[in-house]
């Protein structure tokens, strides 16, 4: 299989935002049984807990979502206390890599200790149900598209031939006639049990004649493409994954299409946990004529690891590190398409990072010229199924000067192989690539002028 540099796995600026509902320890009186601080017998599932897993957990765990199991009633949240409170526990849910060390970012959907402690606390205390009548509903702010001006479908339905894991990327035609901007985005998948994470890419005029060649040449709707659009030059316009909502990019911001594009439309699938069924999922996109700041998603790694596959991982060693940080204004104009100028500063509003599944850790910072470091995003446990884009509660300004700096770390042992066929492969040296069997070790940020 292939994998390539498109791989974000949420729209950028389109997380679902999910603040911390209204319960708190104050509601609770004082009990011998108590765990983390909250009262286990005053603790119910509708007055304590309803609203957090509404916020923080329902997104996925909704009928037709990803996850395994549904956590929309009393019922179900309680036939499933013990394995949420060993999740909550173990901070395996709701899944939120980055490192609050690093940076603030929206949107977080960790969850508080006031709400660790109620969850905790109501499993303790038996799971109580309550009081319907003192549900109070979340207090979220909810990120959604602002409007819909393009609902494009893939061409044709889908079914997936490869398990668990298919990158499959679609051609899609473009209804505007002159250059515009995408200023939101959004995803319907048509098959939710199996549809994974979607990417949207530009197919620019001039790589439009090599897009449609690798449709061509794929016998089925679409053409195999893990990670990648198979086009690297291929602009982002922004991703999605289940639990996520559409959304407005940041304000006056917008990534622009050329009259005469074409959209690449990357879905990888699953079939973990469901069987291959059609999919014809449908992208979603608000565009504007103009917009104050032309954004661009920046991609960021050492030169080296790419052209002359000088990031060796030895096999076996537990913990390589690969590191990198450079003045960017050089290639400034050919990184981002000539929206930015080298020698002028440039705003970043989100960042993101990829390895493969022998990632361990990695951050992207900037290094400003008085030696300062400053972190943009850390992840301390790499998840390669849960990777994201993060929006910055403060924008970073990246002045002439300054470098981008990108570190990652790897564990090429046993237990870190990537499965091919259902089993792990065997330890062996690895280096940037693009296959499963190969690493990477990626920066990218939305940034503009």
């Amino acid at each position: 299989m292939r994998s390539g540099l498109g791989w974000v796995l949420v729209a950028v600026g389109a997380f679902a935002v999910m603040s911390a509902c209204s319960s708190s320890k104050s509601e609770a009186t004082a009990d011998a049984g108590a765990e983390g601080g909250v009262a286990t017998s005053a603790v119910t599932w509708h007055r304590d807990v309803r609203a957090i897993v509404e916020a923080k957990c329902a997104n996925c765990h909704q009928a037709g979502s990803i996850a395994p199991f549904t956590l929309a009633t009393f019922k179900e949240a309680f036939d499933r206390r013990d394995a949420i409170a060993a999740a909550v526990r173990g901070n395996l849910m709701p899944p939120w890599p980055p490192s609050a060390a690093c940076n603030k970012y929206k949107e977080d959907r960790s969850l508080t200790q006031p709400e660790r402690d109620a969850v905790l606390g109501w499993v303790a205390g038996g799971a109580p149900e309550g009081d319907a009548a003192d549900y109070r509903a979340p207090t979220a702010t909810v990120h959604e598209l602002s409007r819909v001006d393009y609902d494009l479908k893939i061409p044709q339905a889908y079914t997936p031939v490869e398990s668990p894991d298919e990158y499959r990327c679609f051609v899609v035609d473009w209804p505007a006639t002159a250059t515009k901007y995408v200023t939101g985005f959004g995803v319907k998948p048509g098959n939710p049990l199996i549809v994974h994470h979607v990417i949207a890419f530009v197919a620019t005029p001039d790589l439009l004649a090599t897009a449609e060649k690798l449709d061509a040449d794929d016998a089925g709707p679409g053409y195999r493409c893990f990670g990648g659009p198979g086009i690297q030059k291929a602009p982002w316009i922004a991703a999605w994954a289940p639990g996520v909502r559409g959304s407005d990019m940041p304000e006056g911001t917008g990534i622009k299409i050329p009259q005469g594009s074409k959209v690449i439309v990357q879905i990888h699938y699953n079939l973990a946990n469901a069987t291959a069924t059609p999919d014809q999922t449908a992208v979603e996109f608000k565009v504007d004529d103009a917009v104050q700041k032309e954004a661009v998603l920046l991609r960021f790694a050492n030169p080296s690891w790419v052209q002359s596959r000088t990031m060796n991982i030895p096999a076996g060693a537990k913990d390589t590190t690969h590191a990198f940080a450079a003045d960017v204004a050089p290639a400034l104009t050919a990184l981002s398409g000539g929206a930015l100028t080298p020698g002028e500063p440039f705003t970043v509003y989100s960042a993101s990072l990829h390895m493969h599944t022998r990632g361990t850790k990695a951050t992207i910072g900037i290094t400003r010229a008085s030696g300062q470091t400053d972190c943009a995003l850390g992840i301390d446990d790499w998840n390669f199924h849960w990777q994201g884009n993060y929006a910055l509660q403060a924008p970073m300004v990246v002045n002439p000067g300054d470098k981008l700096s990108l570190e990652c770390h790897f564990d090429n042992s046993g237990a870190r192989q990537p499965m091919v066929a259902g089993h792990p492969i065997p330890v062996k040296d690895a280096n940037w690539g693009e296959t499963t069997e190969d690493e990477m070790c990626l920066g990218v940020l939305y940034a503009t002028k």
